[in-house]
Formats: C-alpha cells, sequence, structure tokens
C-alpha cells in the first residue's frame, strides 16, 4: 500500500499535468496513455467529482505510472511533485 495519500497523489499528478502538458517527449506521452487518470485526480481535488472504485483506480494507475516514469518507487511517501524530482535528482548524483 502507498505511503502517499490519496489526496497527496492526485495533487501531484496535477502538478505532473501542468508541468507536462505541452510536451511532446516520454513525459507528456503519459498524459495521453492515462487521459482518465490526471482529470479524475484533478476533478478530485477541486471538489467537482466523487471517485468510485474505478475512478481511483484510474488515478492509481497514472500514479504508478508517473512514479515508473520517474524511477522511484510508487509506494514511498512523497509531498510534493518537486519532492518526487529532488529524489530523482539525487539518486542521480550517486
Amino acid at each position: 500500500m502507498s505511503k502517499t495519500p490519496f489526496s497527496k497523489k492526485c495533487e501531484i499528478l496535477k502538478d505532473y499535468y501542468l508541468d507536462n502538458r505541452f510536451e511532446s517527449s516520454d513525459y507528456g506521452d503519459l498524459i495521453t496513455i492515462y487521459d482518465l487518470g490526471f482529470p479524475a485526480a484533478m476533478l478530485y481535488l477541486d471538489d467537482a467529482a466523487t471517485l468510485t472504485d474505478k475512478g481511483i483506480e484510474y488515478v492509481d494507475e497514472a500514479w504508478q505510472a508517473v512514479c515508473d516514469k520517474l524511477e522511484i518507487d510508487y509506494l514511498g511517501d512523497y509531498d510534493s511533485y518537486n519532492h518526487m524530482w529532488e529524489i530523482v535528482n539525487a539518486e542521480e548524483w550517486q
């Protein structure tokens, strides 16, 4: 079970989306592939939707894909999108 709370995952996915939505790289491609997970996360954050189990599954799939892309553990505890990048950058220097 992930140590990152669901609402925090949604915040991070929203930040990922906002940072990469115009990218034509692999980072931007994730947004196209997980085209239900990112919007579901944002709607949940904005109190615009209550997610069913299926909606939560879409968010979790997008979450795992982002973590896989960044090559970090999707079960980890992350405070923010920037925190995830700090971990990625720290690992590159090791």
